[in-house]
């Protein structure tokens, strides 16, 4: 069994957490924890395999915690519970050592995905990066975007025109009009005046940078081929959207929960996510799923 340690205040996500593990064959729920206090204690003593987190409790101190379980219990995963709309919660929590999120509307596949956390095959997914790059690479008052951080990070180097080109995979012409952009969001006439007043704002994007490595998540996302479901996994896909749990897509499709999990497995193998809720995003914004 995967101990398991929910930390949160939030009484409707507790419960649905609750209940999507309840009875579960792999996982062992304790908790809720509703403090910080509680939780740190909890941890020294239990040494939980999975940490269930809301970046809402105490919003000042969770990401301490994150980075106290990291030292005090370095083998613990961190699985951050989250909402769309807490993104600079979840980035915060990014940089303070989480091991992956769920989406709280995707919690119907909690219990599997705490089995994939545990052995390290839950991945940061395209739908969150391209999200947090938003947040980690223009913040609130860079106005360069990602490609022009990088750009003028290889200008920074001492990099001609020709390798910026080659580095950035861009044609010299893009560069140009890259630097031109610059130029202009800067205020600036030359290459090191755009430098130095990138530099002393924070707005480079280096290949170091956790932005970049965000956006370099999203390559593959961007050249994304067509994804096609079976007639069976569209039905899974639209009863799961509407919020029926497995049990309950089982009943209307007259299969079993088992067929059911493996239809999802394929699902979310296809569209390369780790909840349904992404999936259904994604077959949202790939138009291939009228639901």
């Amino acid at each position: 069994m995967i101990s398991t340690l929910l930390v949160t205040d939030d009484a409707d996500i507790a419960e649905k957490v609750t209940a999507a593990l309840a009875g579960s064959a792999f996982t062992r729920l304790s908790g809720p924890v509703v403090s910080i206090d509680e939780a740190i204690a909890r941890i020294e003593k239990d040494q939980p395999a999975v940490v269930l987190l809301t970046p809402s409790i105490e919003a000042q101190s969770s990401n301490e915690l994150i980075r106290y379980t990291r030292t005090v219990c370095p083998q613990s995963r961190i699985l951050l519970l989250t909402r769309l709309d807490e993104l600079m919660g979840v980035t915060l929590a990014v940089a303070a050592g989480i091991s992956a999120y769920c989406l709280v509307t995707g919690l119907a596949s909690l219990d599997e995905e705490i089995q994939r956390l545990v052995q390290d095959t839950l991945p940061l997914s395209p739908m969150l990066a391209r999200q947090l790059i938003a947040v980690l690479s223009t913040g609130t008052d860079n106005p360069l975007t990602a490609k022009e951080q990088e750009v003028l990070g290889l200008i920074a180097k001492g990099m001609s025109y020709d390798e910026v080109a080659d580095a950035a995979s861009v044609s010299i012409n893009t560069v140009r009009t890259h630097l031109r952009k610059i130029y202009e969001k800067l205020h600036v006439h030359s290459k090191n005046e755009a430098v130095f007043e990138a530099s002393n704002s924070g707005w480079l994007l280096t290949r170091g940078s956790a932005a970049y490595l965000l956006q370099n998540i999203l390559a593959a996302d961007d050249a994304e081929t067509q994804v096609t479901l079976t007639e069976r996994e569209h039905e899974v896909l639209a009863l799961l959207a509407k919020g029926l749990t497995y049990a309950g897509a089982a009943e209307v499709m007259s299969a079993s929960i088992n067929t059911v999990r493996t239809h999802v497995r394929s699902i979310l193998g296809k569209f390369d996510v780790h909840s349904m809720s992404e999936a259904v995003f994604e077959a949202r914004r790939m138009g291939i799923a009228h639901i």
